[in-house]
């Protein structure tokens, strides 16, 4: 586009972007002349945050979709037009995080991870998880995509050693370790487990190979160049998206969840804790060293606690720190009851977003994996009871034949959360 476009530039308001990572004017200025200049360089949405006069960003857009082959847009319409009826669904930033140089008529691959936790190590595993599960098993059967990763983040997770006294690498191991054999049984009895791969971060040469992980440390070493990366776990992670999802003639799909206005969650304002924060530093990091960025994304809404202080409290759909408040992915949870305690409570299905998301994960599971409604008694001992008797059935047909070996990994991976 050139350089004439300069002086269109307007005075610098960062909105979204200043809560995701540290931008300096010097960042600024070689984002826009890559992305003026370089037909290849991908911003999604964020062209007008750094400045840009939406007519100009509009004209990129349209030039990048100029470039696509003729069987790639045909799938991009696919994608634009998948029925994102379930609830799970943020479809609005997904939409904006499509990328026409994701090479979707090539099955490329599907990924998203799963953390330890940040300010505590994780004391058990929510039942929302599922969320990403099966919304990424409907974009994989929809967009015909290729292999399903899930990672589990262990060597993010060693970043926190020290932090607390029990984040230890004992620990961290013990919980992500389970949490990896847990969901090679839930995946095995979804059956969907040819299709999916679960594993940890530090095992990732025994999936990408010896070449790939080379690239992939070579990725961290460079990332951790840059301040406004923010720091070397920010780094690994986008390490991890470039390996997976990233690959320049290929691309594939980065799943995340989203938690919309930081003000409207737990945590205060001005922090965004969902995965904007790693999307938006690798956007911007491909984007200032002038390389094809050819990776989508897409989000599923964030998990809840079942009772808050005061509303609803949001939080990550694989992280737990108070399992009496979280519905949990375990062979020992009583769902049904936890619900009724919590909706009679004031929380629970007393709030429309807990029964639109978890009537979505329903929704999901009678779609792609029974194929047909979920049966339910019809009684009304509190709202919404129906949906979790749902959220029941789904539970025991995870863990049916499994219970043993389910229960066996769950006391030792979680023992607090019994």
């Amino acid at each position: 586009m050139g350089k004439e476009n300069l002086e269109e530039w307007t005075p610098y308001e960062i909105t979204e972007l200043e809560n995701l990572l540290p931008v300096t004017q010097e960042t600024l200025e070689r984002v826009r002349g890559n992305y003026l200049d370089n037909p290849k360089t991908q911003l999604f949405n964020y062209g007008t945050e750094i400045g840009l006069p939406r007519t100009t960003v509009e004209m990129i857009k349209r030039e990048q979709e100029l470039a696509v082959p003729e069987e790639r847009k045909l799938l991009l319409e696919r994608f634009r037009k998948i029925p994102f009826e379930s609830t799970v669904w943020e479809p609005e930033l997904t939409f904006k995080r499509i990328n026409p140089f994701t090479a979707f008529e090539k099955s490329p691959p599907l990924y998203f991870g799963i953390g330890g936790g940040s300010k505590m190590p994780c004391k058990g595993l929510p039942f929302d998880v599922l969320a990403m599960i099966l919304a990424g098993e409907y974009l994989r059967r929809e967009l015909k995509l290729g292999k399903g990763y899930i990672l589990l983040a262990d060597r993010i997770t060693y970043t926190n050693i020290g932090k607390t006294t029990d984040f230890t690498k004992e620990a961290i191991d013990k919980i992500l370790g389970g949490e990896r054999d847990l969901l090679r049984i839930i995946l095995r009895k979804l059956g969907i487990d040819d299709f999916w791969q679960v594993f940890l971060q530090t095992d990732l040469e025994e999936i990408v190979g010896p070449e790939l992980k080379k690239d992939y440390e070579d990725f961290i070493q460079n990332a951790d160049t840059f301040d406004f990366v923010g720091g070397h776990h920010y780094s690994i992670e986008m390490a991890d998206i470039k390996t997976l999802v990233g690959r320049q003639q290929l691309g594939g799909v980065k799943l995340g969840w989203f938690i919309r206005k930081p003000e409207r969650c737990s945590g205060g304002f001005g922090y965004i804790m969902d995965e904007q924060p790693f999307d938006a530093r690798y956007i911007y990091l491909m984007a200032y060293q002038n390389l094809p960025n050819t990776t989508s994304f897409a989000y599923v809404k964030s998990g809840m606690r079942l009772i808050g202080k005061g509303g609803i409290e949001k939080a990550p759909p694989y992280i737990c720190y108070y399992p009496e408040r979280r519905l949990l992915l375990s062979p020992l949870e009583r769902p049904i009851e936890k619900l009724a305690v919590a909706t009679k409570a004031g929380g629970g299905f007393r709030y429309e977003w807990a029964r639109q998301f978890f009537g979505g994960i329903a929704s999901l599971f009678e779609k792609l994996i029974l194929r047909e409604e979920i049966p339910v008694s019809g009684k009304q001992g509190f709202r919404e009871q129906a949906k979790a008797e749902k959220i029941d059935f789904i539970l025991k047909y995870i863990f049916d034949g499994s219970e043993v070996e389910a229960e066996n990994i769950w006391k030792k991976t979680f023992p607090t959360a019994l």
